[in-house]
């Protein structure tokens, strides 16, 4: 039997945690994508807050998540484009947004249709 040296009896490897502020921008991001952009245009808002939050705390490496935090984070930039756009057509033409709805029904079921 050999005996571990020094340099083998290091202290027992831990485990890493990960970001929650990482985990809760991606799943945001990914509600904001699944269940559409115009929820109050909420998820984005919140995928892209934790995503800055999430970025920073893995940054130093003491996290994981890092890919994470950034996924969500982009999505969440993404997603908030049309929800600012739909926000805009509605404030400024409350006319055409019953034509604006219309043409987003149209165009879901359409894309449901060819799954």
């Amino acid at each position: 039997m050999s005996q571990l040296g020094p340099e083998r009896a290091s202290a027992p490897h831990r485990e890493m945690r990960t970001s929650a502020a990482a985990v809760t921008s991606l799943i945001s991001a990914i509600f904001g994508v699944v269940g559409g952009c115009l929820i109050c245009g909420l998820p984005p808002i919140v995928a892209i807050i934790t995503g800055h939050i999430g970025v920073a705390r893995t940054r130093q490496g003491e996290l994981k998540g890092h890919g994470m935090a950034l996924a969500g984070l982009i999505m969440g930039y993404v997603l908030v484009l049309p929800t600012i756009l739909v926000v805009l057509v509605v404030l400024i033409e409350p006319d055409r947004t019953a034509d604006l709805l219309h043409g987003l029904l149209t165009f879901f079921e359409n894309l449901v249709a060819r799954i």
